[in-house]
């Protein structure tokens, strides 16, 4: 399976804009500049959207582990912080709040550090990644 996205960038680093498109068109010529990742002007950022890879990737990954062991989650939410600075990104953190019946806090941390550990994006990053577990 390969899939993709495309990133269009125009003019300089500074003052040039570009736009992303995923495959499934479900961003679709979404803005990004410098002022969307280093400010707080409209648009999207590479950072944001490794966020988003990353925690939908993990809590995907989490719920294969859970249901390998008999849990099934009422539900699964996964914030994710991506740490760039100094020209790179240095961490990815995760807040967990799980709703899986039956399971207790440490079982769930377990399942948890194990999706970080062999979640095909985790495994790509070479970062420090780290978990906060809030049991609901």
């Amino acid at each position: 399976m390969k899939h993709f996205a495309t990133a269009v960038w125009n003019g300089s680093g500074l003052k040039g804009n570009g736009q992303i498109t995923l495959e499934s068109r479900n961003m679709d010529q979404a803005r990004y500049t410098f002022n969307s990742r280093f400010n707080s002007d409209n648009g999207t950022n590479p950072e944001e959207l490794l966020a988003a890879v990353h925690a939908s990737d993990f809590t995907m990954k989490l719920s294969f582990i859970l249901d390998g062991i008999g849990f099934e989650a009422s539900r699964l939410e996964t914030t994710c912080y991506i740490l760039f600075e100094w020209g790179q990104i240095s961490s990815s953190h995760f807040i967990l709040r799980a709703n899986v019946p039956g399971i207790g806090k440490e079982e769930l941390k377990k399942c948890a550090e194990e999706a970080i550990d062999t979640g095909p994006v985790s495994r790509i990053l070479k970062v420090k990644i780290s978990i906060e577990v809030i049991l609901q």
